[in-house]
């Protein structure tokens, strides 16, 4: 794959179109600290990966400085590539559009148009073709950003992709794990199947339980001497790293205590910070806070229907006191009369003269079921009834239920705590300004925050190391020489035990298998053999294929190191694989000694070296190579060495993209030009990268890089 052409668009520095033309070989892009020459490389990165989730920080000042109410511009970036003779092209891009507060953008996508060979254009997925064109697998070795993402094995993922992408040794680990299996359920089958006497089976039992149990010592034998291994390693790398880097320690040591206090303040502060105004709304009561006149409202509702009801009741009441009266007196009246009785005659005679049907009041005969009897009957139940005990006349209450005194109830809670509603609207305001000076507070550590760490950057920028392995080293300079003595002796015991423990379960599981011949099916013991057999071909392959893949790599890496570093200290380039299973680059002397304190410009060779290598892996591996785009790959090159890697690059195939700063100097007149030298480097196309000038300073709207081809 060429990239043929790159479009940026109202992208960061880059005002309006401009268009990057690149040939099929050494491209240079020469660019000032601050002109455009990383924010190209930015570009391509957001073209390919699309990892800004904050796109507005993209877009050019300058364009949205001249941006008028309604206008809408695009900020994108496009690439034109040429592949196995079809043109390809692709354009990752938002909309910009001016309102009356702020800017939008909206509509971000990727667009993608496919040419043949015959001038046939087709839209395709644009995010499809940018992985076809430019597979990720391939662009995390072929796009690096200054010297120090150079070293790739620093990942620990790194060689398993490399495995997986280059090496015949992938195709092997599919197998390996069914033949395992396989190797398994033929043990099983074995062990299911046989007939063995009572002593075959106890001495079975007992090396089966000798092996399992040898099996997990040498686990934990094995994750021990791995760790013992990293932790050695660890300490020896930093007290390498230590020599160089002690100067800084002190200061750096001051600094971040300052800064430790002042995020421990913006911790304090922060916390103390409450913005959770939603929560008070209910918790608090602040949706209370206009109740009032509401509560008034439902009081005076109270008092009306409680009057009425007072009323209501008087006339009732006074209702229910003229039908007492009336029962009274109807009493008093019937006390007055005697009547004759209803026990007259009694309730014996009655009951008497019933049975023997015969009236002793009129001395006459009464039948059953005759007029006289049943009178008789008539008359005897009456007087039955009469003597029941009677229930007094009650009357129904007129309110039979207490809804309004218990809504005279809550009023009167909600009268007592009136008082506390009436002093919420003070509470938000003492809240909001308590939450404001917070806020001020914060203000100003951050303020002092930004300038520890300006400083800290300083006192960084003069160190080699990062900022965790400075202060780190300095710290544990002595438990370092202590690890590395303590590891390397259980290193030196964990071997021989391990090795010990093989052969020892070797030998049992010969012994096991003797057992098995003497009392398994024959078929079943020669199929297990011939599974263990394939099983050793394919480790044996996978490891053998895995060798050869980190030999050709090597060889690679040191044919190219060498025409790198022309008259100058190479020494030899040594991929090996540590007991975690990842690659340690080191440099040797022709005696197999470590070169253990290479410059940086040694180092930078090296790394660049292997990523050449890989790059010949590629085009081998897949008939197709890809460009390589570097950021500032080489500035701790001198300019001599620097003009021989270019030379060595133009003479390498493939399309090679570099951005760099040298070569560039202020003249007299204390502007900007390209030094001669430049002009006896060897290349296919050279392009500077300038600010248009004159340009503010201190005005971002004002800035504009320009594309300049050599």
């Amino acid at each position: 794959m060429i990239i043929k052409k790159v479009i940026i668009e109202n992208f960061l520095c880059y005002y309006g179109k401009k268009e990057f033309v690149f040939a099929d070989g050494l491209n240079i892009i020469l660019g000032e600290n601050g002109e455009g020459k990383t924010k190209f490389y930015e570009a391509l990165e957001w073209l390919f990966n699309g990892n800004i989730r904050n796109v507005k920080s993209l877009i050019s000042a300058k364009k949205v400085y001249e941006l008028k109410a309604d206008e809408s511009f695009e900020v994108g970036v496009s690439i034109l590539v040429e592949q196995k003779g079809n043109t390809k092209f692709a354009r990752r891009f938002f909309k910009v559009e001016q309102n009356v507060a702020d800017i939008s953008v909206y509509g971000e996508s990727i667009e993608g148009i496919e040419s043949n060979n015959k001038g046939e254009r087709e839209s395709v997925d644009g995010g499809e073709l940018l992985d076809q064109v430019f597979p990720a697998k391939y662009r995390k070795y072929s796009m690096f950003k200054g010297e120090s993402e150079l070293n790739i094995f620093q990942e620990t993922e790194t060689l398993k992709n490399l495995i997986e992408t280059f090496s015949f040794a992938r195709h092997y680990e599919k197998y390996i794990g069914t033949v395992d299996y396989l190797e398994e359920s033929a043990e099983k089958a074995i062990q299911k199947d046989s007939r063995r006497s009572k002593d075959q089976d106890k001495k079975y039992n007992s090396l089966k339980v000798a092996i399992d149990s040898d099996l997990r010592d040498l686990r934990d034998l094995k994750t021990k001497l791995a760790f013992s291994n990293k932790n050695k390693e660890g300490s020896e790398k930093g007290l390498n790293d230590l020599e160089d880097n002690i100067k800084n320690a002190d200061a750096l040591k001051v600094v971040n205590k300052r800064i430790k206090e002042i995020e421990s303040k913006i911790r304090q502060t922060t916390v103390r910070v409450d913005e959770n105004y939603t929560k008070a709304l209910l918790d608090e009561n602040w949706i209370l806070i206009h109740f009032e006149p509401i509560f008034n409202e439902f009081t005076q509702k109270v008092n009306e229907t409680s009057k009425i009801k007072r009323k209501l009741q008087k006339e009732y009441d006074i209702d229910i006191g003229k039908r007492i009266q009336k029962r009274e007196t109807t009493a008093q009246l019937l006390k007055e009369f005697t009547p004759l009785p209803i026990d007259s005659p009694s309730k014996e005679l009655m009951q008497e003269m019933l049975h023997e049907e015969h009236c002793k009041v009129c001395n006459r005969e009464a039948l059953k079921d005759t007029e006289p009897y049943n009178f008789m009957m008539q008359r005897l139940e009456e007087l039955l009834k009469s003597q029941l005990p009677q229930e007094a006349e009650k009357d129904e209450p007129l309110y039979k239920h207490k809804y309004l005194t218990r809504i005279k109830s809550t009023q009167q809670n909600q009268e007592n705590n009136l008082y506390q509603i009436q002093t919420i609207q003070s509470d938000i305001r003492g809240r909001f300004e308590f939450n404001n000076a917070r806020k001020n507070d914060l203000k100003d550590f951050k303020d002092k925050l930004t300038k520890e760490e300006d400083d800290k950057i300083k006192i960084l920028a003069e160190s080699n190391l990062s900022e965790v392995d400075l202060t780190n080293n300095i710290r544990n300079f002595r438990e370092w020489q202590e690890t590395s003595r303590h590891e390397s002796s259980k290193i030196e015991k964990y071997k021989p035990e391990i090795e010990k423990l093989d052969k020892k379960i070797e030998l049992n599981k010969a012994a096991l298998d003797e057992v098995n011949q003497e009392s398994s099916n024959k078929y079943l013991i020669k199929t297990q053999e011939i599974i263990r057999d394939i099983s050793k071909i394919f480790k044996e392959t996978e490891k053998r294929k895995f060798n050869e893949f980190l030999t050709l790599l090597e060889e690679k890496t040191n044919r190219i190191f060498s025409k790198i570093n022309i008259e100058a200290f190479t020494g030899i380039v040594r991929l090996k694989l540590n007991s975690s299973k990842k690659v340690v680059v080191l440099l040797e002397e022709a005696d197999g000694k470590i070169f253990s304190r290479p410059n940086q410009s040694l180092e930078t060779s090296k790394h660049l070296s292997i990523l050449f290598a890989i790059s010949e892996l590629t085009k081998e591996n897949n008939d197709e190579s890809y460009p390589m785009i570097f950021d500032a790959p080489t500035s701790s090159f001198g300019e001599s060495k620097t003009a021989q890697f270019f030379n060595l690059l133009n003479e390498t195939p493939g399309q090679k993209i570099l951005l760099m700063k040298d070569f560039i100097i202020k003249n007299e007149s204390n502007n900007l030009i390209i030094k001669d030298e430049f002009k006896n480097i060897r290349k296919d196309k050279a392009i500077w990268v300038k600010l248009e000038r004159p340009f503010d300073p201190v005005k971002l709207h004002t800035i504009n890089s320009q594309i300049i081809n050599l």
